[in-house]
């Protein structure tokens, strides 16, 4: 078969999608604080970009022309003329009194006074700027670790043992737990006792770690432990050079700091340590409840977890009361005492639009706050038109074009978002006049289809938007769900309200004897929902409820 070189015309379709394009469907999907970002980006970027500054320039705008024109010569009069000279006022009080000279002044004695004086003073008749700036009075939440290296220095410890308390607080997690890197962790060097010294007067070598603390470190590796579950505290004593018994009393002291339980190196022994103390020191020095606390957190933690609190009286021989009135007391004290130092701060939800009832209307409201209101810098627009250079044209065009192309997209978001909301309005009138109980099944078809865009757009429009209506805050994703058959007919029932029912008959359970995920399906279908029991677990693990034999309450 021969080869040859032929021409052939072949007519396709195909979807090219440019980078305006790819920028616009990028716009939608983003959240809100996203696209601040990105707004902030952008006009980092493109100088042509810039935000309406408020002040005089926009009071001249919006003020009558003649008012314009009068205060724009006055303007140019006052930068046309020179300066008027600095007339010297007479001081009256000089001409009283005299002349003061500066060398009649005693210097040293106004320092003195002056820095005897308060910085803050309480009383009145100061001025503000007696006062402290408001950026020396700013600051922030204390830590974890500066806390307790706080109350470490206080302790006056020697300073091996000062450098193991710092191994030990820098190594705690976010909760407070002890826990080192096993990728981190120091091999452990081959221990061979010291050679006899040649010299006899001179003293031996000290070893740079102590020998009690590689031997504990090696019995424990010698058990063939993985290196994840070997003793943090011990590997810390290795890297500090200071003994096991050292590193052990130094914790210990750590332990009884505030937080109390902090440096505890799993659940067990952060509990017991708050025990203790809670028997010694705190509330339960006079409470017999209390002394059952260590027995139950060293041998029964998971019975306490299943709420098995028969099985652990029969154990400690004790009746089943006084284990109630321990757990009680063992649900006060607190499994992550370091958490209260974390210093994270509570991430709030703004919304990207508001519904609003006006009458017997609902209006939609779109939320602009935070939000910069672009628009072309007047200086390059200038520059086109008094006829800049050909290369400089060029990039004020490419400039403006992306500007122009960036304040279209973002108003087109805002419109799409408008229209999406307005009629998830229409189908969910129910729920917003009446609560989640009459929430109606949705998709994203039915949107689509009567706003006129594709399942996509309105996709990627609900993804991460919050709005904010009469029955709370919701994510716009919240309104669509699947429908739920009735047992005897009628219209379907959206599964956010079925979920919602199996809340509230979780919650108006009996505490002794509570609900099986059977007995809950048939308590819907006695509310004419039609559900099996797989859909129930189901349900009930979205909602985070434990399972029937975790819900026992015994107080």
């Amino acid at each position: 078969m021969a080869l040859e070189l032929k021409q052939s015309l072949r007519l396709s379709q195909q979807l090219v999608m440019t980078p305006q394009l790819q920028q616009a469907i990028k716009l939608l999907q983003l959240s809100r604080l996203e696209l601040v970002d990105l707004i902030r980006s952008e006009m980092e970027q493109n100088p042509l970009l810039e935000e309406p500054q408020e002040g005089a320039e926009t009071e001249l705008n919006e003020a009558p022309p003649e008012l314009v024109s009068t205060l724009n010569q006055s303007i140019e009069a006052s930068e046309l003329a020179p300066p008027a000279p600095e007339v010297a006022q007479p001081d009256l009080k000089a001409r009283a009194e005299g002349d003061v000279k500066r060398d009649d002044i005693d210097w040293e004695q106004y320092l003195d006074n002056y820095q005897t004086q308060h910085t803050a003073p309480s009383g009145g008749g100061f001025s503000s700027e007696d006062l402290p700036s408001l950026e020396s009075t700013l600051t922030r939440g204390e830590n974890l670790t500066e806390h307790l290296m706080e109350q470490l220095r206080m302790v006056g410890l020697s300073p091996e043992e000062e450098r193991i308390g710092g191994l030990i607080i820098g190594n705690l997690n976010r909760d407070g737990y002890l826990v080192v890197d096993p990728d981190l962790q120091p091999t452990v060097p081959a221990f061979e006792p010291d050679p006899a010294p040649a010299d006899p007067d001179k003293p031996p070598e000290v070893p740079a770690v102590a020998p009690e603390a590689l031997e504990a470190l090696r019995r424990e590796q010698e058990s063939r432990k993985p290196k994840s579950e070997c003793d943090p505290l011990l590997l810390l004593a290795l890297e500090a050079g200071v003994s096991a018994a050292t590193a052990e009393k130094v914790l210990k002291k750590i332990q009884r700091f505030d937080p109390i339980g902090c440096a505890a190196r799993d659940l067990r022994e952060c509990l017991l340590v708050q025990a203790k103390h809670y028997n010694s020191e705190g509330e339960g020095k006079d409470d017999p409840d209390a002394e059952l606390l260590p027995a139950i957190i060293r041998k029964h933690l998971k019975s306490v977890e299943s709420k098995k609190y028969p099985v652990i009286a029969r154990d400690l021989q004790v009746s089943l009361d006084e284990v109630v009135a321990a757990i009680k007391l063992l649900s006060r004290l607190d499994p992550k005492p370091g958490r209260n130092y974390s210093g994270e701060e509570p991430q709030y939800i703004t919304p990207d639009v508001y519904i609003h009832k006006i009458g017997d209307q609902y209006v939609t409201v779109l939320n602009d706050d935070g939000l910069s209101k672009l628009r072309i810098s007047q200086h390059y627009r200038n520059a086109l038109k008094n006829g800049a250079s050909p290369q400089s044209k060029e990039y004020i065009q490419e400039k403006l074009r992306s500007a122009v192309w960036l304040i279209r997209s973002i108003h087109q978001r805002q419109r799409t978002i408008v229209k999406v909301t307005d009629s998830i309005i229409k189908f969910q009138r129910d729920f917003l006049d009446k609560g989640i109980a009459h929430l109606k099944p949705l998709i994203l078809r039915d949107v689509a289809e009567d706003i006129g865009m594709h399942e996509s757009t309105v996709s990627r429009v609900t993804t991460n938007k919050y709005v904010h209506t009469p029955q709370g805050i919701y994510e716009l994703k919240f309104f669509f769900n699947s429908s739920i058959a009735r047992a005897n007919g009628g219209d379907d029932i959206a599964s956010e309200a079925v979920k919602n029912q199996i809340k509230q008959i979780v919650s108006g359970e009996p505490g002794d004897k509570p609900y099986s995920d059977q007995k809950i399906v048939e308590i819907l279908r006695s509310q004419n929902v039609d559900i099996a029991r797989r859909t129930v677990a189901k349900y009930r693990e979205v909602l985070g409820i434990l399972p029937s034999s975790k819900r026992k309450r015994y107080f």
